[in-house]
């Protein structure tokens, strides 16, 4: 049932072959020959076996870069370079659990929406996983004996044990297919040391969100960081922002910066408790990415057109402070903006938003970071409550 990474003796420095689920009656072919599982089945890691033709691999326990690279895959995983970045920069600390077991402080909670391969899964499991008890061990068969497991009994014992963990993740997806493949990738590693930390859902994470905030009869924000991988993340942000705790994180990640832009703009209309804390640009292979200058600014050339109106004078200009740049900028927090009197928090379409923004003398700055590295990549905003 173990997965193992084989290379070849003489390439240790190639990328090797994921043999995934041992078994005593199967196989794997090379293109040296083949090689049975029951020769490696009990055997530990870094020693050597021959194929049919009498070639030398290695034997590898895969690490959680290789596996996440190597396994099958139905959709584009998160690659551990960004998987890694994405964890760094929600700064998570959890504690190991109290020696009496007795904790009154609410679980430590993580909202992945996207469940997509499970790579994203494994890294946030990873890093909450000292926070929680060692679970029961996952039933598995055994060749030394005959008795039949009873998986009732594994799953009574799951479930009293779900009750005491002080880290959980909530990972949805509204595909079966992609949240069962996901199951199975993160169960596969380490005999699914990570398996225990994760609740998988299947669902429109607006009806996820919806039962969370309405189906409680004693609601409070409950999740400590929040990531949105999915198409429209911005569409979710107002139910996001009540299932999240004080000083939370809210992440999403995008393909283009306008779709940043867009999430800023409804933050500012509908005058959401988020606050942005920084906009990454990501690149494959990269463990941080380059930050961006995104925010939003008053013009004040608009604020200067307005005294010489209320004035009277029409004094004229070399038009230097026309651009929105250095020197003709004030920067402005989400919350410094107050709605005028009477005004709708609802979303307005883009236009008139676009057209309400520039009538009060404001825009968004959206531009690199000076002398930072960046190939390629998406793009990872981080709203804070």
């Amino acid at each position: 049932g173990d997965h193992v990474l084989i290379k070849r003796n003489d390439e240790l420095h190639s990328e090797g072959k994921l043999v995934l689920s041992l078994g005593p009656q199967k196989g794997t072919n090379f293109h040296s020959g083949s090689i049975s599982h029951a020769s490696i089945i009990g055997k530990r890691p870094r020693e050597v076996v021959e194929t049919s033709k009498g070639r030398q691999y290695r034997l590898y326990e895969p690490t959680l870069d290789e596996y996440v690279r190597l396994t099958p895959r139905i959709c584009t995983p998160i690659y551990p370079g960004d998987a890694n970045c994405i964890v760094s920069l929600l700064d998570i600390h959890v504690a190991p659990p109290p020696p009496d077991g007795k904790d009154e402080s609410p679980p430590f909670r993580i909202l992945e929406a996207g469940t997509g391969h499970g790579a994203l899964t494994l890294y946030l499991a990873r890093a909450i996983h000292a926070a929680n008890p060692r679970p029961p061990p996952l039933p598995r068969p055994s060749e030394s004996s005959s008795e039949p497991v009873d998986p009732n009994e594994h799953s009574n014992k799951m479930c009293a044990w779900k009750e005491t963990r002080r880290a959980v993740i909530d990972s949805v997806d509204n595909n079966t297919p992609r949240s069962q493949h996901a199951r199975r990738i993160v169960k596969g590693f380490r005999r699914g040391l990570y398996y225990s930390h994760i609740n998988f859902h299947v669902a429109q994470l607006s009806t996820f969100l919806d039962q969370a905030v309405y189906g409680l009869s004693n609601f409070r924000p409950m999740y400590n960081h929040i990531i949105l991988d999915l198409p429209s993340p911005d569409a979710h942000f107002a139910h996001a922002a009540q299932v999240l705790r004080t000083d939370g994180s809210l992440l999403v990640w995008v393909p283009s910066i306008t779709q940043i832009i867009d999430a800023m703009r409804l933050v500012k209309e509908q005058n959401l408790p988020l606050w942005l804390d920084r906009v990454v640009e990501m690149g494959q292979g990269l463990t941080a990415g380059r930050r961006w200058d995104a925010r939003w600014t008053r013009i004040r050339r608009v604020d200067r057109e307005r005294e010489m109106a209320k004035s009277g004078t029409n004094e004229g200009g070399n038009g230097t402070d026309s651009e929105v740049g250095r020197g003709a900028e004030e920067d402005l927090n989400d919350s410094a903006v107050e709605q005028e009197p009477g005004s709708d928090a609802t979303v307005e379409p883009a236009a008139e938003a676009k057209k309400d923004a520039e009538d009060k003398g404001l825009a968004v700055i959206c531009r690199p970071k000076v002398g930072e590295m960046i190939v390629g990549g998406g793009f990872l905003g981080i709203w804070k409550k």
